[in-house]
């Protein structure tokens, strides 16, 4: 009833994805219906989910990508969609964490951070002592949490797949590092579709959004992040198997001081 979920992470070229697989005749995304997190407790009747999916012959799929940092979801849906196949994108976590924070300055949620992505930096990292106790908050509130904003917690990659394969096994998980999809699309959205089951097709796979940054990261802050997020980047290429160089380049920030990004949420 569902073959495949896009589950993040937030910020890595996520959105890009859902419309560039839909664009391939045999598969059908929907976009960020957060059963499994904002509206779990919506429901009663759980198989309403599969109603919400879209339509049409093929393979049909959806797309939120904060299931994979909220750990509650991992359980939720291995009980309804055990045998869901599931799609990972891992941006460079210092570029997700500043696109993070920028997409926030942009939204309502605004007032519940800093001025400064500096001091955002500062907070989210002390923030996390307490993240654990914001799962248990009501659903309708779950965006405002630190769950959903703190923009250093969304780049623990390594804690959240290890959580993540307590559910499922490794084979069903596909990781596409979002650097590399940029670099060299239609390589690995072939290797989607084939963990997909489906043939390579030409698919227009150009989409992608450009966006403006109005400030930029110090040497200090970017010293800071590498220094916090260097120990957990060590374990995921462990868990992975291999080592992520397109990480130590930092070439998207280099693109954001220059006022421009091309990456997706």
């Amino acid at each position: 009833m569902i073959d495949f979920v896009i589950i993040g992470a937030a910020k890595s070229g996520t959105t890009a994805a859902r419309i560039n697989l839909d664009r391939h005749p045999k598969i059908h995304v929907g976009h960020e219906l957060h059963f499994f997190d904002l509206r779990w407790h919506q429901y009663e009747d759980k198989s309403e989910y599969f109603e919400m999916l879209p339509k049409g012959e093929g393979l049909k799929g959806e797309k939120s990508p904060s299931y994979i940092s909220f750990l509650p979801a991992h359980e939720r849906m291995r009980g309804l969609i055990p045998d869901v196949k599931l799609i990972l994108f891992l941006r460079d976590p210092i570029d997700r964490a500043f696109s993070h924070w920028n997409h926030i300055t942009n939204s309502r949620f605004a007032p519940l951070v800093p001025n400064t992505f500096e001091e955002t930096i500062t907070q989210a990292i002390t923030g996390l002592e307490d993240i654990d106790k914001h799962y248990n908050v009501p659903e309708g509130s779950l965006f405002g949490t630190p769950i959903f904003q703190n923009v250093i917690y969304r780049g623990l990659y390594c804690d959240q797949i290890e959580h993540l394969l307590r559910f499922y096994p490794r084979q069903q998980l596909h990781i596409a590092i979002t650097e590399r999809v940029k670099a060299n699309m239609k390589e690995e959205y072939d290797r989607i579709f084939r963990f997909l089951g489906l043939e390579a097709v030409q698919v227009d796979l150009g989409y992608h959004r450009n966006g403006r940054y109005e400030s930029e990261i110090s040497p200090k802050t970017q010293s800071v992040l590498r220094d916090f997020y260097l120990p957990h980047n060590e374990r995921l290429f462990d868990l992975l198997g291999e080592d992520i160089p397109e990480w130590n380049t930092h070439s998207s920030i280099t693109e954001s001081l220059n006022g421009q990004e091309t990456e997706n949420s």
